[in-house]
Parts: structure tokens; C-alpha cells; sequence
């Protein structure tokens, strides 16, 4: 049985310029939605780990024709896909194969869902995205697998029972190729769907309201290639600084800020903290006060686990 472990020799400051990944949760469903054209999709900074890796793989098995670009830099051609090879033993390995059934459903008609993996944090439900497939006009058939069949989807409203985010990208990506509006209400709204839905529109989808609970979308007959670049990792970034910190390090985070932070970084004011902007680059200096600020009036500060 293989031991891994990791061994930290601690007491040194970790002084220097590092460049945070791409951002994981938003690779996985852009990887997936390049099925919804036949043209060719190009994606950048796609994180060079387990998941993705097998993100790739799937959708080569798929009938994806995929090009490898650069370690990071992934070229999607899904002229020719089959549904029937999305349910074995390689998708059972990660949850996010869930992400392929919304575009295996527009182009094949079929598909069954897959067994998926993830986190080993107990048995997750995947009731809201079998719900939101039926909204939009698939039937589900329940047996020894469960089947979903979908002849054309159809614009509707929904609110979704919990804002899951896979649940949501899987909605939004069925939704933006049926007939007609569809609003989905009690939207997940973190960066990486905010990823997704920017991709779909440069891909000539029509979706607003993007980065609220509140997601419209019209429906258009097709989507096109495009180039997309996936966004740094806020929460790979979050913690550089809180590392940095902790060691009382100087650091620069190369191309890190965007306004995802801008809900991170005043969490860190709290705690006396202070992250320069310099362009894109966030830079973190080695004096740092250390100490909670209170809020107006002497109040104790409050420190909440938002969507990101």
C-alpha cells in the first residue's frame, strides 16, 4: 500500500514571485461544453492535475479529438461523439463527469448517467440535475441505470432546489441550446459558472445575469469555436497570502487579481492585512500588523463564508 505524506520543514520564509493555477472548478465544465459544437474549442490554463487529466481523457473516449497545445493548453474538435461510452469505470472516478450529460443530451438525444466519483465526504445527491433536465423537457427513466432521452429542449423558468453548482452549469448548458427563454432562479453564482457562461456566450450563447442567483438565458440553433482562457484560482490565491503571512514572507502572486478577490481580500484587511495591487499582480510585504480590525463603533468584526 502506497504511504503518501507530506513533510514540512518549517522556519524558513518563502520570499519570491509565484503564479497561481488555473482555477479547477471552472476547467471542469468549460472541458465539458466544448461538446456542444462541432468546431473546434481552444482552452487555456487548464490546471495540469488528477481531475482535468481525466476530464481530458473522458471526453477523448467520448470521440473528442483532442490536441495537446502546451501542458496547459488543450485544442477540443467534438465533430463525432457517442453518448454510450460516457458509463464505465473511468468516469466513476470523478463527480465532474456529471458535466457531460447536459451536451451528450443536446447532440446524441441519450445518455446514461454516469457513476460518479468525488470527494469522499458520503453519498452526494444528484436529484437537482435530473430535475432540471426534466424542466427543460427530458424524461428520466429510472432501472438498473438511470436514462435520460431528450427530443428538443424547451425554455423554461425554474428555481433550482438547491444552488448546486454542478447542477447549475449542467442547466445552463442544456438550456442555452433549447427553444426558447429560460430563467433559472436560485442560480450557484461563484466564479468558475461565471467562467462557464462566458465561455458559452463567446461561443454565441446569450446568457445575463451572470455572477447572480438570477441566470437568463435565450436560446439560441447553434454554438461556434472559440478560445477561452480559464481564470486564475481565487482559493489557491486566498491561500498564497495566507502563507505568505504566516511565514513573513515577500511575495508577488503573478496575474492574480481580478474582481473575484474582491470579496477575499477585505477579509484579510480584517485581520490587519494589507495586499498591494500592482497592475495584476497582487504583492504581499513582510511587515504586517497582524491585529483584528474592529468594524464602526467598536463592533466585533464578522468574517462569512460567502459562495467563494
Amino acid at each position: 500500500m502506497q504511504n503518501d505524506s507530506f513533510v514540512v520543514q518549517g522556519g524558513h520564509k518563502l520570499n519570491g514571485t509565484i503564479v497561481p493555477s488555473g482555477n479547477k472548478n471552472e476547467a471542469l465544465p468549460v472541458i465539458a461544453a466544448a461538446l456542444l459544437t462541432e468546431e473546434e474549442v481552444i482552452i487555456d490554463n487548464i490546471p495540469n492535475i488528477k481531475d482535468t487529466r481525466i476530464m481530458i481523457e473522458v471526453a477523448s473516449k467520448l470521440g473528442v479529438k483532442v490536441k495537446k497545445i502546451t501542458d496547459h493548453k488543450y485544442s477540443f474538435n467534438s465533430r463525432n461523439i457517442d453518448s454510450s461510452k460516457l458509463y464505465g469505470k473511468l468516469t466513476s472516478q470523478i463527480r465532474s463527469s456529471l458535466l457531460f450529460m447536459a451536451p451528450l443530451l443536446i447532440r446524441c438525444g441519450t445518455v446514461i448517467m454516469p457513476s460518479s466519483g468525488g470527494d469522499k465526504i458520503g453519498k452526494r445527491r444528484i436529484d437537482t440535475h435530473l430535475l432540471a433536465f426534466q424542466k427543460l423537457g427530458a424524461e428520466v427513466t429510472y432501472g438498473k441505470n438511470c436514462s435520460i432521452s431528450l427530443e428538443k429542449a424547451k425554455g423554461t423558468y425554474m428555481l433550482l432546489d438547491e444552488a448546486s453548482v454542478m447542477a447549475t452549469e449542467n442547466a445552463i448548458m442544456l438550456a442555452v441550446l433549447a427553444e426558447g427563454k429560460t430563467t433559472i432562479y436560485n442560480a450557484a453564482c461563484e466564479p468558475h459558472v461565471q467562467g462557464l457562461c462566458n465561455m458559452l456566450n463567446a461561443m454565441g450563447g446569450k446568457i445575463t445575469g451572470i455572477g447572480t442567483n438570477l441566470i437568463t438565458i435565450a436560446g439560441v440553433t447553434k454554438l461556434y469555436g472559440c478560445n477561452h482562457k480559464i481564470m486564475p484560482d481565487h482559493i489557491e490565491i486566498g491561500s498564497l497570502i495566507g502563507l505568505a503571512v504566516a511565514t513573513g514572507s515577500n511575495m508577488r502572486i503573478k496575474g492574480a487579481y481580478n474582481r473575484h478577490l474582491d470579496i477575499i481580500l477585505p477579509a484579510y484587511k480584517k485581520l490587519g492585512i494589507d495586499v498591494k495591487i500592482e497592475g495584476e499582480d497582487l504583492v504581499i510585504d513582510e511587515k504586517q500588523k497582524l491585529q483584528i480590525i474592529d468594524d464602526i463603533g467598536g463592533k466585533i468584526p464578522v468574517i462569512y463564508d460567502q459562495p467563494w
